[in-house]
């Protein structure tokens, strides 16, 4: 049972890792989070988008971040689905005043889990999700 919730613990920090990263820009959380060879997959202002993890992160740093836009940071687990050596991850989160529903596919790699593959899509709403503007939520 305790190496499940070490494993449960370990993937949340991964949907963290990616939270925070979006959250701050933290380029190098993202890079933690995201497998080198993930690809990130979606819809984004009407427009279909298949980049990769370098693509991605780079057209995220023109972008202004959450944190320097006052934003709170939310996040949501919706649903985790495990095996031994993967898992689907299914989260609504808040970036940049846009809701954000996603699946994470984290392949577990030398020990740590990475996401593999992430398919969102954005809801145009501005500020769409009730949040408590005075707290900042986090996973674990």
């Amino acid at each position: 049972m305790e190496s499940t919730l070490n494993e449960i613990e370990s993937i949340l920090n991964t949907v963290q890792l990616y939270q925070d990263g979006h959250y701050y820009l933290d380029i190098q959380k993202l890079k933690q989070a995201f497998h080198p060879k993930a690809n990130i997959v979606g819809y984004y202002k009407g427009e279909q988008t298949f980049d990769s993890r370098d693509q991605y992160i780079e057209i995220l740093t023109s972008e202004k971040s959450s944190s320097e836009l006052g934003e709170p940071s939310y996040i949501k687990l919706l649903s985790l689905d495990k095996t031994d050596t993967t898992v689907v991850v299914k989260i609504k989160n808040l970036i940049s005043g846009i809701q954000y529903f996603s699946q994470l596919s984290m392949l577990k790699v030398e020990d740590k889990w990475q996401i593999i593959n992430g398919l969102f899509h954005a809801e145009e709403q501005k500020n769409s999700i009730e949040v408590d503007n005075n707290h900042s939520q986090k996973l674990i």
